[in-house]
Order: structure tokens, then C-alpha cells, then sequence
């Protein structure tokens, strides 16, 4: 590659004494490393004509490879030292349907008002999903929820997990739903003969809920839809359509309007952990360390708003970031 780059700078300067000043060398030193690649080459790349070097056909052809390749590392390296002082550049990261359509979007528009050269490919998924997308180098990071899923030590092995907030996930219906199918009876015997309403992780989150509110491991539920996304889920829930599993933070206003009712509310709720999830010893870019920052930051302010009442307490997020909250300033 040296080799390359010192016929780079020969060429385009048509001289050695002017390339060795761009390359901050010894004009004895550009000398011998091409005459060691016309040797490699096996070709001669320049004839001497007054004092100048006069490219052949070989070194035309070659030069027309290297320019590009040179160009884009000169270009690369130069946004690399300006990204040091300015952050640019795309972040590529995962997160749950729920999380990252509900919160990190909105988290994205803030972070642009200040950092605008900053774009983003943001991937919706499972948590084994992002992590297999995260170990083959597809994505910087994710953010990820561990309620649904399974054999989490298998998927998490050789990443670091960080956990950032712990949400309570309840289930839910409509109250049309509530007293004309269940007639208010939340026993096990009761709902087990009800109908479902899953997400992307099937039945698992449902027989979760079964087995943290009555310890009971149920085999069968009778679901009546599946669909990709809280909202979709929302909607069948309140056209009376049976129970779902969600967040509770997320419906606090048709509850509060009497509109959808949480079975057990005062039974204690199972959790969903939402963790960053990265490779252990990837370094991160001044980008990428910003708007994590700005994420731990809005998730702090996120569990601090939730939980100003008592219901906020029942229903909303709790910040579990381990380590100090850190500042604007990734250094």
C-alpha cells in the first residue's frame, strides 16, 4: 500500500523531488520504493525526459486503479479528523417495535436539532434478531427488551449488556370486553378460556404473565391475532376483541378514561428489562457516544415523569442505567 501511494503522489506531481515534500520523505526514499514496485510489477512506469517523468501506458492504466482508492482513503481520513470536532456521519442501530417507534424516534428529532450532520438506519426487531445483527457487525448497537425471550444467556454470550430502563407489562382489554366476556372475573380458571391477541413474539409473553401472576405454566392460549405492533395490538384490544400483553405506561390514558381495563392493576406486574446491547471491545465513534449519552439522559427524564403520582409509579418506567449519567461531552 505505501508503495502505491508514493507512485500516487509521482505521478500526479510528474516528479520525485516534489512528491517527496508532500510525503515528508527523502527523495532517495521515493526513489527506492518505486524502483521496488516497477520490480513487483515487472514493467517500467516512467521515463526520464529533461529532469521529468513521463508516465508510460503501464503507470496510465495503474494510476486509473490507484487514484480512486487513494482519493477515498485521503477523503475518509479527512471526514474521520472533522468528525472529531464535528459529529457526522450514519448511526446504524436496532430496537424493539414498541421502544423504538414509541420513544427513540421522537429521542432522534431532538438529538438532530443540535447534531443535524448526523443520520440514522434505524432497524425494528426481536432481541435475538438485533443481536445476531450486532455480532456480525450489521448494526453499532441496539437497544434491546428481555421479557419474551428465551435462553437469553445463549444470545447474549460474548456482548455486553447495559441495562437502561425497567418497564412493568400488563394485560389488558377492553371494559366492553371485560364485562360481557369475562363478567369481571380475572380468576386463572376464567382467563384461560378467554381469547388472545400476540405481538411479534407469539404466545411466549402471554404464558410469562400466566406464570409470574398465578404461577402456573400454561400450555394452551386461544389466540385470535397476531400482529406486528403495539398499535395494531391496541386497536384490536379496543374493538373488543379479546386481551393483550403491553406496557402499561403506554395506555395510562384509556385507562384513565375508563376505556381498556389492566387485569390484576394491583397484583404485581411482571417486568421487561430494555438493555443496550453492543460488542464488548467495539470502540465507539464520537457519534455514537453522543446520542447514547442523550438516550441514557432522556431515559432518566422518561422514569423521573413517570413516576410523579402514585398510578405513574404503578405504571411507569424505572431507570436502571448502573453507571453515572453521563454529560454531553463524551471525552
Amino acid at each position: 500500500m505505501n508503495r502505491l501511494r508514493v507512485f500516487y503522489y509521482v505521478y500526479k506531481c510528474q516528479g520525485i523531488s516534489v512528491a517527496a515534500e508532500d510525503l515528508f520523505v527523502t527523495p532517495s526514499a521515493v526513489s527506492q520504493q518505486l524502483k521496488k514496485l516497477e520490480e513487483e510489477l515487472r514493467t517500467v512506469l516512467f521515463t526520464r525526459f529533461h529532469k521529468r517523468l513521463i508516465p508510460t501506458s503501464s503507470a496510465n492504466r495503474l494510476f486509473e486503479i490507484v487514484a480512486p482508492l487513494m482519493e477515498g482513503l485521503q477523503q475518509s481520513m479527512e471526514q474521520m479528523d472533522q468528525e472529531r470536532n464535528e459529529p457526522s456521519g450514519k448511526i446504524t442501530f436496532g430496537a424493539p417495535i414498541i421502544f423504538g417507534g414509541s420513544h427513540i424516534t421522537r429521542l432522534i428529532g431532538d438529538f438532530r436539532e443540535k447534531y443535524d450532520k448526523v443520520t440514522f438506519d434505524m432497524k425494528l426487531g426481536r432481541p435475538d434478531k438485533l443481536a445476531r445483527l450486532v455480532e456480525q457487525g450489521d448494526i453499532d448497537f441496539a437497544f434491546i427488551d428481555d421479557f419474551p425471550t428465551k435462553n437469553k444467556k445463549d444470545i447474549w454470550s460474548g456482548l455486553k449488556v447495559t441495562p437502561l430502563l425497567e418497564e412493568r407489562v400488563a394485560l389488558v382489554c377492553s371494559r366492553e370486553y371485560n364485562e360481557s366476556v369475562l363478567k369481571n372475573d380475572h380468576s386463572l380458571e376464567s382467563l384461560l378460556k378467554a381469547s388472545y391477541l400476540t405481538q411479534q413474539y407469539g404466545k411466549l409473553s402471554i404464558k410469562k404473565w400466566f406464570k409470574h401472576q398465578f404461577d402456573a405454566k400454561v400450555e394452551k392460549v386461544h389466540v385470535i391475532l397476531n400482529v406486528s405492533n403495539h398499535k395494531a395490538i391496541m386497536t384490536a384490544v379496543r374493538s373488543h376483541l379479546g386481551l393483550g400483553i403491553i406496557a402499561p405506561h403506554l395506555v395510562q390514558r384509556l385507562v384513565k378514561r375508563n376505556e381498556v381495563i389492566i387485569i390484576r392493576e394491583k397484583a404485581k406486574h411482571p417486568t421487561n428489562n430494555i438493555s443496550i446491547l453492543k460488542l464488548a471491545n467495539k470502540p465507539e465513534t464520537m457519534r455514537e457516544k453522543l446520542f447514547l449519552n442523550h438516550i441514557i439522559r432522556a431515559a432518566k427524564k422518561i422514569s423521573d415523569d413517570s413516576r410523579q403520582t402514585p398510578r405513574g409509579q404503578r405504571l411507569g418506567l424505572r431507570f436502571i442505567y448502573p453507571d453515572p449519567i453521563p454529560t454531553d461531552d463524551p471525552t
